[in-house]
């Protein structure tokens, strides 16, 4: 969605990354998609990335302090290296790390023993 206000250009996009279990050519689809999204917006124009990109970020920001807030919880997985290169390339503030906040309200979803914590960006 693309919300202008006078002088001023917005761009939100709502994204959910395939969850954990699902193929690597599912996952590469989406992040392909993201990308493509992501490099056809203007530069100078603001940009919002809402939702789950089903990746775990971790609690190490260490050298990347522009875009990770450091207040995370769990450890780093792959997926939350693609966010985190999303991060920097698109110079993007991982919001959610740099409020603290209780474990369960991190969290978007739960499946038996398992759950995904949520990650929204922003312009940094």
């Amino acid at each position: 969605m693309k919300l202008v206000i006078p002088g001023m250009s917005n761009n939100i996009l709502s994204s959910y990354a395939p969850q954990q279990g699902c193929s690597q050519e599912e996952k590469d689809l989406f992040w392909n998609q993201l990308e493509s999204i992501l490099t056809g917006i203007p530069e100078g124009e603001e940009l919002i990335v809402a939702g789950d990109l089903n990746g775990h970020v971790g609690m190490d920001g260490e050298g990347i302090e522009r875009w990770h807030g450091k207040l995370m919880i769990g450890m780093k997985n792959e997926e939350g290296e693609r966010v985190l290169e999303m991060a920097q390339t698109y110079d993007l503030a991982l919001l959610n790390t740099f409020f603290e906040k209780k474990e369960e309200h991190l969290i978007t979803c739960k499946n038996g023993g398992n759950s995904s914590l949520e990650v929204y960006s922003s312009s940094a």
